[in-house]
Parts: structure tokens; sequence; C-alpha cells
């Protein structure tokens, strides 16, 4: 099974899109930054296709041999392209990347034809299980990048393997430092993943917050 979930323009037009699949066999190119599939239940993929959505100009998969997926894809001015999304692997993490051990939510940067990675880094509480559903990814005018996400008992309830919001990293100007495990969480990078700039809980006590059907979004 195959799955695709966000997608973006380039600066040419082409289609640049990200989702999760199942298949050994789904569609990438040879030499490009992960060429062949990891194993595992499901790994991440990213795409560019010309402008009509006709022709695989660079594909890649994204994934470690457990469970992978990509959730969110964007392209920054110089046209980079950005993924964030969950695993319950060892996600490749690169040299002076700020990273979090363990993390299960992951965040590359790739090179505009997709042969490597800028960076790639992780975040959670390290946990066994994965903290948060990703709900949006932003990169600003200065390569800043922007997730937000949600997770705990709502999550848990359909799978309890997954883990809750406990844990995580805030920062000291955090809006909100506490969590009761069901909340919605925000964490800010910055260019070149060089530190963390800020992240945050926001939600009530015993209030279960979550968001469906990808309504959620930054406004640049």
């Amino acid at each position: 099974a195959d799955g695709a979930y966000s997608l973006k323009l380039n600066s040419s037009g082409h289609v640049i899109a990200t989702g999760g699949t199942a298949s050994s066999t789904f569609p990438v190119t040879a030499g490009y930054w992960m060429d062949s599939y990891s194993g595992g239940s499901a790994d991440g993929w990213v795409a560019k296709l010309n402008g009509s959505g006709t022709i695989l100009l660079q594909g890649t998969f994204a994934g470690t041999n457990q469970y992978d997926q990509s959730y969110f894809v964007e392209v920054d001015e110089e046209d980079h392209i950005y993924i964030t999304g969950q695993t319950r692997g060892a996600f490749p993490v690169t040299a002076d990347a700020y990273s979090e051990t363990n993390g299960r939510q992951f965040i590359t940067k790739l090179e505009p034809d997709l042969s490597t990675a800028t960076y790639s880094m992780v975040f959670g509480s390290g946990a066994a299980g994965i903290n948060i559903s990703p709900t949006a990814l932003l990169v600003d005018d200065c390569e800043n990048v922007y997730v937000s996400g949600w997770g705990g008992s709502v999550n848990q309830s359909y799978n309890p393997a997954v883990a809750n919001t406990s844990g995580m990293t805030t920062t000291p100007d955090a809006l909100d430092v506490t969590t009761d495990g069901s909340d919605f969480y925000f964490f800010v990078l910055e260019k070149n993943a060089e530190n963390l700039l800020y992240a945050s809980y926001f939600g009530g006590a015993g209030s279960n917050e979550h968001v469906d059907g990808g309504t959620s979004r930054f406004d640049k």
C-alpha cells in the first residue's frame, strides 16, 4: 500500500511530493539519497515530478528497518526540500545537526535533486513509541523550520504502542512547559539544524487536545 500526504511546487514548477509506502518496488531513482527500501512495515518517500505529474524526475525512500512515514514537505527559496515525519527506527542523523537521542520524529533537508541530505535530525522524548502526529510544516525566509503536532490518549486509543507528549523538550521561553501527556507541541529548528530555537506544549489539563483532517497550517 502507498500513501501520499503532502505536495509543493518548486521554482521550476516541478511537483515535490511525500508520503509512505509498504512496497519495496515503489518507484525511486538509482544513486540518490536512499535508493532502496529499508524494510520494516513502511518507509517514507519523496519524489520530484515534472509540472504535469507525468514523469518521475527523481525519487528516494526515507526510512529505516522499522516503521517510517513522511507526512509533510516544504521547499525553500533555493529549492532545497524539507520533510518531517515519524520513525520507530534509527533514522539517519547527520554530524553537527541538533538532534535528540532516540527521537521518534524526524526533520530532513535534502538537496534540490534529492541526491543527498544536507542535514537530518530527530526529536522527541526518547521513549520507544512515537510522540506526536505531525500536523504542519513551514520553512521561513531564514530557513528556520517549524513543526507542529499532537499526541497522547486519542492516538493511544487506536494504537497502544505509541507514546504520548510527556518528556519532550521545551525551551525557557516556552508558552507552556508542562503537559498532561495529551497536548499540542510546537518545535522550531534553526537554519541548517544548528540549534533548537523554540519548543513548547499547548493545551489544557485533561483536555486531550488533537486535530483531525489535516486542518492545521502555518501562516508564512
